[in-house]
Formats: structure tokens, C-alpha cells, sequence
């Protein structure tokens, strides 16, 4: 799965920065406020074993432009919890995962792709785009409007020579995805949704 991910992520980084900055409607993935609490319920699928779990962060003020992460979770029975204070506004997926990385396959899966294949776009339902490379298309889409935990957000897609790979909801003002459905080609999907949101 990864592996796909590194092959494209330079074409597809250079095209997310020659998008508009100053766009309304733009998704700024791991923009977070001073203090939320996401709760996402997880599932994974491995040779039609489907394992449930949660995720759950919370963000608070850690004073001095700081902010910080505590995280549980909970996949096949055995259970996480980390914290970790990093720069006020932002944090990387790696750091999504502090104290859980018996989670990072499913956690970074879902959340990578997203810093770069949406970001600095405008999501503007029925827009779509395009990489192309080697023979090969990855094909980007806005797809109207969709909801989890109360939030509103934009269905988005991206399709890999047509086959679907990602279908996701992204909310403009909340730093990660409302929802993942993630797959590669021979792998089986990953999907995360958000049940849970305070602000």
C-alpha cells in the first residue's frame, strides 16, 4: 500500500502546491483549533477478517504556542494511549499516532494521503483533476456534500486507472477527514468514521 503512496507523492505534492492558496473552501489537513476531540470508529479488513476499533484525540492548549495531543484506541483487542505537545495549528500523522503504533498501518493509511492529494484546493463539487505518469492516471474528484458526527463536509475521490482507492469527506474547517474509505490495488480496505466531535 505504501509503496503506491511514495511512487506518486512528487507528482502529485507539485500539483497540490500549484493550486490556489487563497481559495474559500480549502481543506488544511492537520490544521487543528485550541482545544477538540475527534472519536473515530475503525475497521479493517485482512483476508475477510474484519477487525473494529476507535480512535479517539483530544487537543488542548499547552501554553507558549503549544498544544497538546493525548490519543487512545483500541483495534483487535488490545488497547493504546499516548500523549505528546508539538506546535500550536499543526501536527503530523506520525504524531497521530504517540503511544498507538500497533495502529499506524490503519491511522497513517488514512490520514497521509490526505496532507497532500487535497491540499490547498478549493472543494468545489464537480471539480476533477488529474496526474498522469508512465501510462498511468490518478484521477482526483469533488462529489458534493456529505455528513458524519454532525459535521458537514465534500465527498471526495481518487481513482488509480479508474479503479476507486480513495473516498473520503473532508470538512474545511476541521482538520482531519470525516470519513476514509482506503484500498490498494491487492489490499484490503481500510475505513474510518468520524462518530464523534466537540469543538
Amino acid at each position: 500500500m505504501f509503496a503506491s503512496v511514495l511512487r506518486w507523492w512528487p507528482a502529485v505534492f507539485a500539483l497540490a502546491l500549484a493550486g490556489p492558496a487563497s481559495a474559500q473552501d480549502i481543506w488544511r489537513a492537520y490544521q487543528f483549533h485550541g482545544n477538540e476531540d475527534f472519536r473515530y470508529d475503525l475497521k479493517q479488513t485482512v483476508d475477510s477478517t474484519v477487525t473494529t476499533g476507535f480512535y479517539r484525540l483530544s487537543i488542548s492548549p499547552a501554553g507558549a504556542g503549544q498544544m497538546q495531543l493525548d490519543i487512545q484506541g483500541k483495534l483487535a483487542g488490545v488497547a493504546c494511549s499516548g500523549s505528546a505537545t508539538v506546535e500550536s495549528g499543526a501536527a503530523s500523522p506520525y504524531q497521530l499516532t504517540t503511544g498507538c503504533q500497533m495502529m499506524a498501518p490503519i491511522l497513517v493509511g488514512a490520514f497521509m494521503p490526505m496532507s497532500t492529494w487535497f491540499m490547498n484546493r478549493p472543494l468545489t463539487p464537480g471539480d476533477t483533476w488529474d496526474v498522469r505518469q508512465g501510462g498511468e492516471t490518478v484521477s482526483f474528484s469533488v462529489n458534493g456534500t456529505c455528513t458524519h458526527a454532525g459535521q458537514d463536509g465534500h465527498g471526495v475521490e481518487v481513482r488509480h486507472n479508474n479503479d476507486l482507492r480513495l473516498k473520503a469527506c473532508l470538512a474545511p474547517d476541521i482538520g482531519l477527514p470525516l470519513a476514509v474509505f482506503w484500498t490498494e490495488e491487492g489490499d484490503d480496505p481500510i475505513e474510518i468514521e468520524l462518530v464523534g466531535y466537540q469543538q
